[in-house]
């Protein structure tokens, strides 16, 4: 039986994957009931899609790498060597802040955006 430390990081895993999941299927849910309602302003629709995105890429942007350190740190020194796949996953996760279609900044912008509008 795994010490209670590793019980409560591996729980802390779950749980954020299951929150990330929750995002991307309702962002992805959302995307495909707009896409097929082409009443209305194109580019309204476009930033409805894309507000629900946004905010998912954002909670996988910064929970990914909780989850891929949590295991880093369950896994042990090992995870740092480069053959590793957890070693592989950090740098993957770490590059979602610059990947686009926004930057984490211009999300940032976008997203503060609409929540003052």
């Amino acid at each position: 039986q795994a010490q209670a430390g590793v019980r409560t990081l591996l729980a802390e895993v779950d749980a954020r994957l299951y929150a990330l999941r929750c995002a991307v299927t309702d962002a992805l849910g959302e995307a495909d009931r707009l896409a097929e309602d082409h009443s209305g302003d194109p580019g309204a629709r476009g930033r409805a899609m894309m507000t629900p995105f946004q905010y998912a890429k954002l909670l996988v942007n910064q929970h990914a790498v909780a989850v891929v350190d949590d295991c880093m740190t369950v896994v042990g020194g090992a995870a740092y060597t480069g053959s590793h796949p957890l070693s592989r996953l950090y740098r993957d996760v770490r590059a979602g802040g610059f990947m686009h279609p926004y930057n984490h900044a211009d999300a940032v912008d976008y997203l503060s955006g609409q929540a003052l509008r």
